[in-house]
């Protein structure tokens, strides 16, 4: 993947996340209308989001196959090995590298499946639930490297990949915890929090959201956090709004907020 592709595709991921700034989203709509280039990299974003919700069943020929697994693995070489058992540990590998395996196995998926007869058998079912799942796992790699990056529009595309995750993982949940106890920006801290909603059944979740009630002092934070604990319905804190209400110096609007939760969790 040339430098043009990967800086267009890094603008299109940003501008399909919403983060793109806003002094480049009329060049990038300019791009999308007259550059076939542009227009062909989207669909292949497109179809990787696709994938990751429904993956077609297909009679890929042997050719291709043996194609796919041999630019697969000399993609995967060129990724360094990282350790991924310690949920606070910082990725340091190159996110353009995830993002063209990634491209690599949307384009060659796309390949296959044009012109294919679709049939259903358990081999072809096989090798498709194959496919997918290594790029659910390259996607989860991105998320978790985009997370820990410097820039804060990077770590809420992180967070807006990970909102995609339709699996409990523990690495993504502490991840996403740490961006919202650690995060210096309010607004990445505000978009962990709606991620953490999503795997709200878990037992990790709700206890990190009820000590960051605890420990928070953003009252964005707060009432975010708040609301959070309100919709997934956790009575265990109604001590902790119990406690915000008496604080003296909790603002109005927080207390407001808490007062509020508190009627619905009753």
């Amino acid at each position: 993947m040339d430098m043009d592709t990967q800086n267009i595709m890094t603008q299109l991921i940003d501008y399909r996340a919403g983060t793109l700034p806003a002094a480049q989203v009329s060049e990038v709509e300019k791009q999308l209308a007259t550059s076939e280039k542009w227009q062909t990299i989207l669909a292949e974003l497109d179809l990787l989001d696709d994938l990751m919700e429904q993956t077609p069943i297909v009679q890929p020929s042997t050719n291709s196959r043996q194609r796919f697994e041999q630019l697969l693995a000399a993609e995967q070489q060129s990724i360094p090995i990282v350790n991924l058992n310690q949920s606070k540990k910082t990725f340091t590998f190159s996110i353009n590298q995830l993002l063209q395996v990634a491209a690599t196995i949307a384009l060659l998926i796309m390949g296959v499946g044009i012109g294919t007869q679709f049939k259903n058998n358990q081999s072809q079912q096989m090798e498709i639930a194959a496919l997918k799942s290594e790029m659910l796992g390259q996607k989860k790699l991105l998320a978790l490297s985009l997370l820990q990056q410097t820039s804060a529009s990077d770590r809420i595309k992180g967070v807006n990949i990970s909102l995609k995750e339709t699996r409990m993982d523990d690495q993504i949940l502490y991840a996403l915890i740490d961006r919202m106890n650690l995060d210096k920006n309010i607004n990445v801290q505000l978009k962990a929090i709606e991620g953490l909603v999503q795997f709200g059944e878990h037992k990790i979740v709700i206890t990190a959201l009820i000590k960051a009630l605890t420990k928070q002092k953003s009252p964005e934070v707060q009432i975010m956090i708040m609301e959070a604990l309100v919709t997934l319905k956790v009575k265990d804190a109604y001590p902790q709004f119990q406690k915000i209400l008496r604080d003296k110096e909790t603002i109005d609007a927080v207390k407001n907020s808490a007062a509020s939760g508190l009627e619905i969790l009753l």
